[in-house]
């Protein structure tokens, strides 16, 4: 089996919670594994290493999207920041799970900036389980 998807977290919020809930399934099976985190407020770095052990925190989002043994950028923070977050991910070389989705928020015309970004759009799927349930409510 390949080595499990490294995952960097960009915004810990109560968002994250929902998504470690499916994260911490996947890690169990192998699939993947948090290996770094970050948000503006640096209190909630205690959180992230006591409840998730997440060693690695920072409070600048280029640490997650600039470090070389994270895969997939998954972008948690609040919608305005959606759009140069994913841009800088995708033009890093890295997979991104942006919650926006497709339309992203912020400053005009960014969704058009982030598909310049990059050649080819790869959109993952955390938040299904495999059985179809949503582990967001239950």
């Amino acid at each position: 089996m390949a080595h499990p998807v490294r995952i960097g977290i960009v915004g810990c919020g109560s968002v994250m919670q929902g998504y470690m809930r499916q994260i911490e399934v996947l890690t169990k099976e192998g699939r993947v594994e948090v290996v770094s985190a970050c948000d503006v407020r640096e209190e909630r770095g205690a959180f992230v290493r006591e409840t998730y052990g997440v060693d690695r925190f920072s409070t600048r989002s280029e640490d997650v999207i600039q470090s070389d043994d994270v895969d997939l950028v998954l972008v948690l923070t609040s919608m305005p920041a959606h759009g140069s977050l994913t841009r800088a991910a995708l033009e890093a070389g890295k997979h991104v799970h942006d919650t926006a989705g497709r339309d992203l928020p912020g400053e005009s015309g960014s969704t058009r900036r982030v598909a310049d970004a990059c050649s080819t759009w790869v959109f993952t799927t955390l938040s299904r389980s495999q059985d179809g349930s949503d582990p967001y409510n239950g």
